[in-house]
Parts: C-alpha cells; structure tokens; sequence
C-alpha cells in the first residue's frame, strides 16, 4: 500500500474546473446579492473640518495640571484633551442643532433600481433632502408636537397639499419643556391644507410653506415625508458618530469629523460646530468682562439719579442765595470732609463686592465670581485665591474631566471647597476691617460735621449740598472709569480658536456602502463558498471516486478503468463501439500484455457486494472470446448467483452441485451461441460454499477447464467479505480487485488490502470500474473517434 501525502497541485485545479460552471453561478449570485445590497442601502457620507487651538503655556488649566502633576494625580489629562472634551459636550452639540433647526428631518422614498424589470419590485430606500425638500415645516415650539412620526405630504399646486399621517403608539414632546408629555395610541391625518395655513391640534401645530428645490414635485411629492425628532435623542445621535481628535500628538490642529446620510447637512452642522464652539471660548473669556460691567452698571444707576438730584439742588440753592464761594476755613473742613466721604463712598463699594462675593460662594454660583483686581481692590491674596477657584472650577467643568471617576477629579473637588472656605475666611475678615474703617470715617465725618454746624447756616447747609454732589460725581466718575476698563478688556479678548479649514459640501467621501469592495468581496465569497463546499466535501469524502484517492491508498497496479455504461446498455458489450466496451477492450488488451501464457486463469473480485464483479467478469470474457479464444465464465460466487440471471440460463446445476458430487463436470459447460463462448453458473445456494470449495474439487475443475480453454475468466465472492475469493486465488494467474468509483469506502478498501497483504497474495491489480470522471479522456476521445468513423 502507497500513502502519498504531497499535495497535486494539478489535481486540486483540475477538481476545481469540473465545478468550474457551479463556481461561475455562485459567483454571479453573489455578485446580483451584492448588486441589490448596494442598491437598498442608503450613502453614508463623512466630512471633516479643522480648527487650530492655540493653548497658552499659562493658560488656567495648564497651572492646574501642572499642579496634579506635580502631586502625580490626572499626569495624562492635558489642556487639548480638555478642549476636546468641551468640544464633545452635550450642551454645545445641542445648542448647534437647535440653531439649525435640525429637530425636523425631510425624507423621500425612491425605488433603488434603474434596471426596468426591477423597478417593479416593491422595494425602496429612504434619503434625507435636507435642504432639497420642496416644501418647509415652521412649528411652534411651546406646543406639543408628535416626535419619530412620518408626515406624508403630496403636493397638488401650488398653494395646496395633502397630508396623510397614520400612526400607532405616538409620543408628544414639547421643545420648550425638553420632555414627552405623553403617549398617544391613535394619530391620522388625511386631509388638504393650504400652504402657509396652521395646521392644530392639541397634539402638532405647524404651518407648511412652499420652497424652492431640485425635487420634482409632480414626480415625487407622494413619497416625500416629515419627522420632528426628540432633540437629547438627535444629540445623542450625533454624538455619536461625531469624531474629534488631534491631527498627530504633538499639533494644535484638531481634526473634527462626522457621518451622516447628507453630505449637505453634516457639512453645514460642522461648520457651525465650530462657529458655536469659537462663541463659546468668547464667551467664556468675556465672562469676568461682563460680569464687571454688570455689577457697575447696578451702581451707575442708583449713582446717577442721586447724582442728578443733588446737583439740581445745589444749582437751585446757588440761585435763591447767591452765594459764591465760602471762606478758607470753611473751605478746608469742606474738602476734608468731601476726602472722608469719598473714601467712605470707595469703603462702601468695596463692601458690596465683599457681600456680593461671599453671596455666590454660599450660593454655589463660583462662575460668577469677579477677581477684586477688576474693582480696583489691591488684594492679591484674596485675587489669587479668585482666580484659582476659577480655574479649578473650568477643570472640573470640562467634559475631559467629568466623564472621569478617579482621584483626579475627587482632587479638584476637595481642591474647590477648600479654596471656598479660604476665600469666606478672608472675605469675612476684609468685611470686618471695612466696618472698622467705615467706624472711624463715620467719627471722623461727625467731628468734622459738628464743627462745620458753628459756621452761618446758609454756608452750612451749602457745604451740605455740595459735598453730597461732589460724593456723587466722584462715585459716579469711579464707576465710568471702570467700566470703560472693562469695555476695553472685553474688546481685546478673541478666541482661542480659528478655523483652518472648514467643510465643504465638496470634500466629502461616501464610507458605505463601499460598492467597489462590497463586489471584489462579493466575488471573493462566490468563489470561497462553493470552493469550501467541494474541499469540506472531499475532505470527509470516504469513497474513492478518483484515480487519485486510489493511488494514494496502494502501490497496486491500475490496469484499467470501466467507463459508466448507459441506462440503453444491457450489460452485454458484443460488438458495440460505447466507451464501456472500449474501455473493457482496454483492459483486455492490458492483460494480454501483462501475461504471455496460452492459459490465463483471471479471477475477478472485490472489497465488497454491489461493485460490478459479474458485469465485468462477463464483459471481460466476452472479449477475449471475440478474438476467437475459447473462453469459459466460470460462477464461483455461490453465496449469490448472478450469472445466471445475467446470461438468462437455468441454475439448477452448476458449480456448487459439482462440488457437491452430484454433476459432473461436462454437465456443468453451458455453451453460448458464441462458439468461443461457454458459461458455468454458481448452481443452487448450498448451505457451506466456504467447505465446498476449499474441497479439492475446485482444483480438479480448474486443471480440467485449463486443458480446454485458452481463458478462465472466475466471477467470485467479495474478498473483504467472506474467505471464498482467497481459497481459489491459489490457482489463478491474475487476480484482480475490482474497485467502483463513488460506491467502494476508503476503510473497506484499506482493510481489504491488507488483508492481503498479510496473505501474501501476488498477481494483484486493481479495476476502477463505472468510472464517470469528466476529467478523465475516456468519454470524449471515444465519443469522438465513433461519431467520425
């Protein structure tokens, strides 16, 4: 036996060409899946915009990281990181959808196919218009409206439409409120408006008007529908397939990405990302500005109207007296007292912020806070500690940080309380000086006072009027200095950002479906799938239906091959010219030339039943007898007679009554109307065929038929089966093991093989017989050859 376990390169391509046709089909099925896929999914687009940041190396947060860092708490967390957090943050994805007015989506439905025969087909894809829509939806956002509800609108002219809406289980939501109020089991529609006509109901209100578009509203406006959409949910959405990142790890340039299903869309929503985003850096800069301004323009106006009440009081007084000046002394005591007051007045505006300062830290409103150096308060303890609590605060805001659970931000939280408490401890120790201070200017502005009360009574109350005036212009004058300094450095603030390169409705890229390679993989699974198919089945094949499978179980011989006869044939070749008979003439001729005797004894046999034994026998002694040979079949399979079945002759005697001494042999030769021709059946089933013929009958009978015949020609007994076949082997000449293609087990054929092996049986060849193999030449050489001749 042989065991050949290189790999025929040749034979796997030859196996593979017999399926070529089946591969080609699989190949054109996928490529039609493939086609349809393409055509029922929706473009997925992607665009991108770049903005630079420019991270100042003493921003804020750089000094707390470095202080985390320093502590080896948050080391990786870094001003970029976030930026990009902020960037990625709920509110400023929301606040951008909501100035688009993307909470209504327009939508058509378009049959995929521009093949005619598919147009037929009630398949169809859905794609968002966006701006291309012919019509617009304006609702009203303090009413409810129905959320992921398709509004079906034709248009019939040019100031009508018909809308159809039927819809189960609706939920109404509320813009304003941000909520859903309520489910509704039953919402239609099916009417006709007007455009620019409210459309109401406690459920929707809206009006729809006409727009300029590329849709053709005879044409599609059937299919053309309306969504309003939950805005967190929308968020989320774009949220998700919102992609922010560096360009590389060491630039400034962040590059920001989206998908969506209209390039339009998520072009005009990158842009204005990065708009509201770049406002928002502003705004958070003017923050302190605005703050300042604020609370001075508080002051201005309560400052302004005593301003212009004292100063109509004192022009007035000025008038009825017609007083002038007053003396030197007066004088003096009245410019001390207006430099007393006004520091009461600076005392009393320092107070205010104090108070106001500790009210937003008891409140939890830090972000409010103003630094005191905006108010002219040279505290630099207490404006540092300001200005951390600031900064710590932004940390902790930051998006980067919040989705964070680590000791990082437990830091920045133990960081702000504690600094809250430093500054109340300071703020109410400031407060505390300025009411000793405010103590000692108010003694000091009664001394002065009582002493002024000895001067005339119209100097006196002069004083009175002009200080209070002067007080107030003072004040007032403060306030619009400072103002203007904030004014100024609210002007000089820009953002922190710039956009590089924006969108555009130009550079965008289709990610799905990828057509190109959805058909390269199309083909590559047509080719894969029947090609597993044939490998997986030959792998558990456990048959031998090749010439291959048969020469990598033995080293024995192949004399020849049987080529599958036709249902026509009659398992009688005589002298036909079919690929059988040629092919048993084949194998005729093989066995001339393998022996050189003037008696050949061919014993003919098999793993198993069912493998042509006594087809072949009979075909093969046919043959030798149309080269004029005497030639006898002999039946030695007596466990099941067939031959005489085969050859329609009576089987009452035959071998097996021979060798059970109640025939002779001359009684047993059946002759055929073929004068080279004669037949011995099997006879009647005896009940020992093994006994019979190890009886030493079988070689009288063979020695006998050797001396009349040029051939024996013996059908026996499958020799992986019983032990018939082997006791009669010692007297052929030839023994062949005949093998059938897709019916005889690879097992049966290993274990019939050695057990002959280990009976050391020579003169051993083996037959493929019923062999079908489209690769092979048999058929088509000899369907060829006897068509022409």
């Amino acid at each position: 036996m042989g065991n050949n376990n290189n790999i025929d390169i040749k034979s796997i391509i030859i196996k593979f060409l017999k399926y070529k046709w089946i591969i080609i089909v699989c190949i054109v099925i996928a490529l039609m899946i493939v086609y349809v896929y393409n055509k029922l999914s929706p473009n997925i687009y992607q665009n991108s915009t770049q903005l630079l940041i420019d991270i100042d190396e003493t921003s804020p947060h750089r000094a707390v990281n470095e202080r985390f860092q320093a502590m080896n708490v948050g080391g990786e967390t870094s001003s970029l990181e976030n930026e990009l957090g902020k960037m990625r943050s709920f509110p400023v994805v929301k606040n951008t959808l909501t100035q688009l007015n993307m909470e209504i989506s327009y939508h058509i439905r378009e049959n995929p196919f521009n093949i005619k025969p598919l147009t037929k087909l009630p398949y169809y894809t859905t794609r968002e218009l966006y701006k291309d829509s012919p019509f617009r939806v304006n609702f009203y956002r303090s009413h409810d409206q129905p959320i992921n509800t398709k509004f079906y609108v034709k248009i019939l002219t040019d100031s009508t439409f018909h809308m159809e809406l039927r819809e189960d289980d609706v939920s109404i939501f509320n813009y304003i409120d941000n909520k859903t109020k309520k489910q509704i089991k039953r919402l239609s529609i099916d009417n006709t408006f007007s455009f620019g006509e409210e459309i109401e109901t406690p459920h929707y209100k809206f009006y729809i008007t006409l727009a300029d578009s590329t849709i053709s509203p005879e044409e599609n406006s059937e299919k053309m529908f309306f969504m309003f959409h939950h805005t967190d949910y929308l968020t989320l959405y774009y949220l998700n397939n919102l992609n922010i990142q560096p360009v590389s790890p060491t630039s400034s340039l962040i590059d920001i990405s989206i998908t969506g299903n209209n390039y339009r869309k998520i072009t005009d929503f990158l842009n204005h990302l990065a708009q509201v985003y770049i406002n928002k850096d502003l705004e958070e800069k003017n923050r302190e500005a605005i703050s300042t301004i604020e609370f001075i323009e508080s002051q201005i106006s309560d400052v302004a109207s005593s301003l212009s009440y004292t100063g109509s009081t004192l022009e007035e007084f000025r008038s009825q007296h017609r007083i002038v000046d007053l003396d030197f002394q007066g004088q003096m005591m009245y410019e001390t007292l207006s430099r007393l007051e006004s520091e009461k007045a600076s005392m009393v505006t320092q107070k205010r912020y104090y108070t106001q300062i500790k009210n937003y830290i008891e409140n939890n409103q830090v972000s409010e806070l103003m630094a005191p150096s905006s108010m002219n308060i040279n505290e630099p303890i207490l404006n540092s500690l300001i200005t951390r609590l600031l900064e710590t605060n932004e940390e902790r805001s930051s998006d980067a940080v919040r989705s964070q659970k680590n000791v990082y931000r437990e830091e920045l939280n133990k960081n702000i309380e504690n600094l809250k408490r430093t500054i109340l401890e300071n703020v109410n120790t400031s407060l505390k000086n300025i009411d000793i201070s405010l103590e000692d200017l108010d003694y000091r502005i009664n001394k002065i006072s009582s002493d002024l009360s000895g001067l005339p009574a119209t100097e006196m109350k002069l004083q009175s009027i002009q200080r209070r005036f002067e007080l107030n212009d003072e004040i007032y004058t403060y306030l619009l200095t400072k103002r203007a300094e904030a004014q100024i450095a609210q002007a000089s603030n820009f953002p922190s950002y710039s956009i590089v390169d924006p969108a555009r409705n130009l550079d965008y890229s289709i990610i799905a479906p990828r057509k190109r390679l959805n058909y390269l993989l199309g083909i590559i699974v047509g080719l894969i799938l029947p090609v597993s198919v044939i490998l997986f089945n030959d792998f558990f094949n456990t048959k031998i239906r090749t010439i291959s499978d048969l020469e990598s179980i033995t080293n024995i011989p192949l004399l020849g091959v049987i080529i599958h006869r036709k249902k026509s044939e009659n398992g009688q070749i005589k002298k036909s010219f079919s690929p059988t008979s040629e092919s048993i003439r084949m194998l005729r001729t093989n066995l001339q030339i393998l022996e050189g005797k003037e008696n050949h004894v061919i014993l003919v046999t098999s793993s198993t039943s069912a493998e042509g034994k006594t087809f072949t026998a009979n075909n093969l002694a046919q043959s030798f007898s149309l080269l004029q040979k005497r030639t006898i079949l002999v039946g030695y399979d007596l466990r099941k007679p067939k031959l005489a079945t085969l050859q329609n002759l009576s089987n009452t005697k035959g071998v097996s009554t021979y060798l059970a001494n109640k025939h002779d042999i001359k009684e047993l030769i059946k002759h055929t109307e073929n004068n080279y021709l004669d037949i011995i059946t099997e006879g009647p089933l005896p009940p020992n065929p093994t006994e019979l013929i190890s009886s030493p009958k079988t070689h009288t009978l063979i020695q006998y038929l050797k001396s009349y015949y040029d051939f024996i020609i013996i059908d026996t007994s499958p020799v992986g089966i019983v032990p018939d076949s082997k006791l009669i082997m010692k007297y052929s000449d030839i023994n062949i093991l005949l093998v059938r293609q897709n019916k005889t087990l690879k097992n049966e054929l290993i274990n019939t093989l050695k057990y002959l092996d280990n009976s050391k049986i020579a003169n051993f060849y083996m037959v493929m017989n019923d062999f079908t193999s489209k690769d092979d030449h048999y058929n088509s050489t000899y369907k060829y050859y006897f068509e022409k001749t």
